[in-house]
């Protein structure tokens, strides 16, 4: 018997993103209107400002920007603090309001403000908590899902643009 690989290939990992996006943007066109822009020869610009779509936020009457990321594994999703380079990562980047974050292989969402993930790593450095660690030349710290001073359910998301609506569509956890 072969072992599978570890490390997925590039085509893998944009298969699962892509995946995870497609989950996003299906759920959320249930409640609101989405602007897809993961065609990153289309939205080039957009993608390098560090998202992937844009949905209506019926409280504030304004866009919210949202980069999703498929890299919920182990209780836990990856934050990129900085690049190979040395340049800082899209922690500190992006100007995206919103991670969203997909757990692929169970179908949930979750999700967390930027500026609520900018002031959790800086009270993390500050009392000297902040957990880094380097992979493939990039510094990343790990962000587990029960941080609820961070980490919010889907649910959370879809209260908090103004729908009213506690349960999201079928397969995707609602936080209970």
């Amino acid at each position: 018997m072969y072992h599978r690989k570890m490390k997925r290939t590039f085509e893998e990992s944009l298969a699962v993103g892509s995946a995870g996006e497609r989950l996003v943007i299906s759920e959320l066109r249930k409640v609101t209107e989405v602007k897809d822009l993961t065609n990153y020869d289309k939205n080039k610009g957009y993608q390098q400002k560090g998202f992937d779509i844009s949905f209506y936020n019926h409280n504030t009457k304004t866009w919210d920007r949202a980069d999703v990321k498929t890299n919920v594994k182990y209780g836990k999703t990856r934050v990129e603090l900085t690049k190979p380079n040395g340049n800082l990562g899209w922690a500190y980047t992006s100007t995206a309001d919103f991670i969203i974050c997909v757990d692929i292989a169970y179908n949930k969402i979750y999700y967390y403000s930027m500026k609520d993930l900018r002031n959790y790593l800086e009270k993390k450095r500050s009392n000297n908590t902040l957990k880094a660690y380097q992979y493939e030349g990039y510094y990343l710290t790990d962000v587990y899902l029960n941080e609820t001073q961070l980490i919010k359910p889907y649910a959370h998301l879809i209260n908090s643009i103004g729908i009213g609506v506690s349960t999201p569509g079928m397969g995707v956890d609602s936080g209970n």
